[in-house]
């Protein structure tokens, strides 16, 4: 690889002096810390045509390495990278044909990295084949940050045809949810009616959710047995793990019928415990929390279709959710409609809030909020929601799991991380005096990490649009 970048010296040689701190830069290109990338950014156009020829030839390499050569492999992608995170220092927007070839003549991780700086610094015009190929694409559970530097491209371009493209996106229900959402965030930005009347379309508020039988597939891929055992009458039953409520880690009751497990009865016990960051360990308790979880399992008192006397499929108040389940998600066991509104517990998908979002300030919480809900990715969470002070429990849309709300209403188990989601916090919904626009903001508690948002809103034509997100901070939880 040393060869490689003497070359590349050679070659610019004869186009103009290359200064001695550049040299030295790139003689050093494999073995600089993160921050010193951004010294090429001072040297402009000059380290480009020194550097990307080096990255062209490492593209190359790496392209001729099989997926079985994986030490090989890993090592020519870091070397890649290394380039690259040079490039992205030092183009310039005319330089967008040449990272488009780079981007376009590899499959490999850093590739990401060029794609974000052609959507940020790139010509975007020339670019937005690339943009609108990876809207379209089939889902990948990585995909959520390119969505976001996709849609960026696409609305850098200016182009109305790149706006009625978004458009289309986000009308379309089968759309991959990560992008519709990323559109979402922006498309309000533009004003234009078409976008608008995108954005009032997608907005499909459902009050209530599928019942928990009809909600997700038995057994799904999260199932798991953990325990099986003959009952009284010699029937097979059995404890297994399921993530019907949101967590893999949930301990349901089964039969055996025909060969196969039915009947699933949650049990109101979770096996998961609290994992401390960044050492991402379980935190004090967790052994003896496992320890304890072990003992049930091994005392076959299960097998009764009951523990301590209380039975897994009692349902009290007949509202499709057992008694433990609805104590799970800190509801009333004994009211089929914990809120007050009219749909019973099992179907609301709002169970902890009745109120229909009417003032200004709630709209604008309600579009904030769908844009979460958009971008929301992978098995089917709960979102865990808390208001601004003084704001009452208001009905938020969701497109899987339920909305539960953090306050004096709703009163979750001991633990709450055994119910798994995510965690919205709006701190603040401030309408302007003139009535016209609205700041909301939000603290977004990811498990391992919190980030801070301010959203702008505006009201068009009496409707409130989001038109503006800006991270203000993040960091470890």
């Amino acid at each position: 690889m040393a060869f490689v970048a003497t070359l590349a010296l050679v070659v610019l040689s004869h186009q103009s002096p290359v200064q001695p701190d550049l040299k030295k830069l790139v003689a050093k290109l494999d073995v600089l810390q993160g921050y010193e990338f951004h010294s090429f950014a001072k040297f402009g156009d000059q380290a480009f045509r020194l550097v990307y020829p080096i990255a062209t030839k490492r593209a190359a390499i790496l392209q001729k390495l099989s997926g079985a050569q994986l030490k090989q492999r890993a090592k020519a992608i870091d070397l890649f990278g290394n380039a690259v995170y040079a490039l992205t220092e030092c183009a310039t927007a005319k330089r967008t044909p040449e990272m488009m070839r780079l981007y376009e003549s590899n499959g490999d991780y850093p590739r990401d990295w060029i794609f974000r700086w052609i959507a940020e610094s790139g010509d975007a015009k020339h670019a937005r084949m690339i943009f609108e190929s990876s809207l379209t694409q089939p889902y990948k559970a990585d995909f959520r940050e390119l969505a976001y530097y996709a849609v960026l491209g696409m609305m850098r371009t200016k182009e109305t045809s790149a706006r009625a493209i978004l458009a289309k996106i986000l009308r379309n229900p089968n759309s991959v949810r990560t992008v519709r959402g990323e559109i979402l965030a922006v498309l309000g930005a533009t004003k234009d009616p078409g976008a608008l009347a995108a954005i009032r379309e997608s907005r499909r508020y459902g009050r209530m959710i599928p019942p928990l039988a009809k909600r997700w597939r038995f057994p799904g891929e999260y199932f798991r047995v953990r325990a099986q055992a003959a009952d009284s009458q010699g029937k097979t039953v059995g404890i297994a793990e399921w993530d019907a409520l949101g967590s893999p880690a949930d301990w349901w009751f089964v039969q055996k019928v025909g060969g196969t497990w039915a009947n699933p009865a949650f049990i109101g016990l979770n096996d998961s415990w609290p994992i401390s960051t960044p050492s991402l360990r379980e935190t004090k308790g967790g052994p003896e929390h496992h320890a304890k979880m072990k003992a049930i399992l091994d005392s076959k008192q299960w097998t009764k279709g009951s523990l301590d006397g209380q039975r897994f499929d009692q349902d009290s108040d007949n509202d499709g959710y057992s008694d433990l389940i609805e104590k799970w998600f800190g509801l009333n066991p004994n009211s089929n409609d914990t809120d007050g509104d009219g749909i019973p517990d099992g179907i609301d998908k709002n169970p902890t809030a009745g109120n229909v979002p009417s003032t200004d300030a709630e709209k604008c919480v309600a579009a904030v909020f769908d844009i979460f809900s958009f971008r929301a990715q992978g098995g089917h969470p709960n979102y865990f929601v808390t208001l601004p002070k003084g704001m009452r429990a208001i009905e938020l849309d969701s497109w899987y799991g339920l909305v539960l709300h953090i306050g004096s209403a709703f009163k979750p188990p001991t633990r709450t991380e055994a119910l798994r989601g995510y965690s919205i916090e709006f701190t603040g919904a401030t309408v302007s005096p003139s009535g016209t626009t609205c700041e909301v903001a939000v603290i977004e508690h990811g498990g391992y990490y919190e980030s801070w948002f301010v959203y702008r809103c505006e009201k068009i034509g009496g409707e409130w649009y989001v038109v503006s997100c800006k991270e203000t901070g993040s960091a470890i939880s």
